[in-house]
């Protein structure tokens, strides 16, 4: 859509490997930038709006690992009216996440970075009770929490905190839509959704043309991303939602609906396509009623 947002920007944290700001893709020059961004938002390195690190080393806005820089590359590309927060979790790839670590993070996302959205692209083969806790005191403060499936295929579970409850799980597809290989088996009894994950390009340390990246991981800022832009749309000015709407889409219970609404089962899984709820031909009163249907069903 080529309309300029009037409203609240939607607040992001991407909790990773910090993010490389010196790549040319968060570059000032105009070039840069796509002609939506130019007229939206403006440069996307001013849409970082703290990076902050929570292990030793280089500081947030450093990344020579290169997983945050991309899957930040992308929120601010896929969501260009939100404003994004970076915490570096983790120094190395080869290193270990810390729980105490990434719960510090979740909480200081929730408490002093007051986002609407946390994205975490990584997991464990067990519950972290840190985590856990983090999890559901940013869910209270009415924080929606994406999280990476896995990538071991059929071979691996579906990773915490992506099998936790208030989570919304991310899987991954191609570029028809179809399940990806490495992406876990569904879990039961909830919604699996899934959007593109395979091949997807974005900015990479040492790399001036970016580079492509594959997994859940690669899904999940994707994903967000599609949340922000529901919550951009009933924040938009002037105000047509009606207020408890705007609020309860902060809960992930209400979110999971319109995401259920703007998806199709797939293999068992829900292939998110926004443009069943979203699109710039239809009209926004159209759109606001498919959501409030959505919410209601």
């Amino acid at each position: 859509q080529s309309r300029k947002v009037k409203g609240p920007r939607v607040r992001i944290a991407i909790l990773d490997t910090g993010i490389d700001l010196s790549h040319p893709h968060f570059d000032n020059s105009p070039e840069a930038l796509g002609a939506l961004e130019q007229q939206q938002s403006g440069p996307r390195r001013h849409r970082v709006k703290e990076s902050k690190s929570f292990v030793g080393g280089a500081a947030g806005d450093r990344n020579n690992v290169g997983h945050g820089t991309h899957c930040a590359a992308l929120l601010l590309e896929l969501a260009p009216n939100a404003d994004i927060y970076v915490a570096r979790v983790c120094e190395e790839k080869t290193k270990k996440l810390d729980p105490d670590v990434v719960a510090k993070a979740i909480m200081h996302a929730a408490d002093q970075w007051k986002v609407a959205i946390i994205t975490l692209s990584f997991g464990w083969l067990q519950y972290q009770a840190a985590v856990g806790d983090a999890i559901n005191h940013a869910t209270m403060r009415s924080v929606l929490i994406c999280a990476a499936a896995s990538n071991g295929g059929a071979n691996d579970d579906v990773a915490f905190p992506a099998n936790f409850h208030p989570v919304i799980c991310v899987h991954s597809t191609n570029e028809q839509g179809k399940p990806s290989n490495f992406t876990p088996n569904p879990l039961p009894f909830v919604p699996n959704f899934a959007v593109l994950g395979e091949n997807v390009k974005a900015a990479w340390p040492g790399r001036e043309q970016g580079k492509s990246q594959s997994g859940t991981s690669t899904a999940t800022p994707i994903l967000a991303a599609v949340m922000a832009l529901i919550l951009e749309f009933v924040n938009q000015k002037p105000r047509k939602t009606p207020d408890e709407i705007r609020l309860l889409l902060r809960d992930h219970r209400v979110m999971t609906k319109v995401l259920l609404a703007m998806s199709d089962e797939v293999e068992g899984y829900r292939y998110v396509r926004p443009w069943k709820v979203m699109s710039s031909n239809v009209d926004r009163g159209r759109v606001e009623s498919r959501i409030q249907d959505a919410i209601a069903s």
